[in-house]
């Protein structure tokens, strides 16, 4: 595949993306203590300071997240079920986040909708735990055989131009007329929605990158988009495993 994301990597995709509701829930049912907004829109959000870790955001999630989205993100979490708050999106579906940005639920993390019971979680967790949790349920939909099968698309189509890492240094780099963009940038990467990286793959990039409509199956390319997606996250493993067992020992019985 040949310069995949090369050059107008930000301008390709920012524009006509909406906000979205996802993530979050805390404690049980019968007692639902929500952190106290102190804002009341979307603030800057930023930019991931290093690349999100999948494992602390399974952590995160199955820690805060759960009691309304469900272990498996199928909004059937405790809160849910006892009534105790309104049906989330499906986290685990892949029309939750496909025209979305992580940038955009990043935002809807921190701020919250205590209208839908979605605390704002901007000053409850550090930022680094926002952002890997941000990701780890914007994938949440990936499957590993799904990354798989992307893998060995890349292999095949797109690691000459882009790398194996996805870095814009395959062997055939030098031979596009572009600078090819490094996807593993997660400044980069954040403003991009699952939507506008299979459109790039889909229909191209001028001169610097041919259109995969024809030599790709819309599950391949869609497989793509998935790993390219994991090349920027560290514990890209995590990805659509079931969530870590409680760190919490049980009570000890008495008999």
């Amino acid at each position: 595949m040949r310069a995949f994301l090369a050059c107008g990597l930000r301008g390709a995709a920012l524009a006509g993306l909406l906000l979205l509701a996802a993530c979050g829930q805390p404690d049980e049912p019968s007692a639902l203590v929500m952190p106290t907004p102190r804002f009341t829109s979307i603030p800057d959000v930023g930019y991931p300071l290093e690349a999100p870790d999948m494992a602390l955001g399974a952590r995160v999630f199955a820690d805060k997240c759960t009691p309304c989205h469900g272990e498996r993100g199928l909004a059937d979490g405790p809160m849910v079920r006892a009534g105790a708050a309104p049906t989330p999106p499906k986290l685990a579906e892949m029309e939750t986040s496909w025209d979305k940005t992580p940038q955009e639920r990043f935002a809807f993390i921190a701020a919250g909708k205590i209208e839908r019971v979605m605390p704002p979680w901007k000053d409850a967790l550090p930022e680094a735990e926002r952002w890997a949790v941000t990701y780890f349920t914007y994938t949440l939909h990936y499957t590993p055989e799904r990354l798989a099968e992307g893998r060995a698309v890349w292999e095949a189509e797109c690691a000459d131009c882009h790398g194996q890492g996805g870095r814009g240094d395959g062997p055939k780099a030098a031979d596009i007329n572009r600078p090819v963009g490094d996807l593993t940038d997660p400044v980069e990467m954040m403003t991009l929605s699952d939507k506008a990286l299979y459109n790039i793959i889909t229909e191209g990039v001028g001169d610097s990158m041919p259109a995969f409509l024809e030599n790709l199956t819309d599950n391949q390319r869609r497989a793509v988009v998935a790993y390219t997606r994991a090349l920027g996250l560290v514990s890209p493993d995590a990805i659509g495993r079931p969530l870590p067992p409680d760190p919490t020992p049980a009570p000890a019985t008495t008999k």
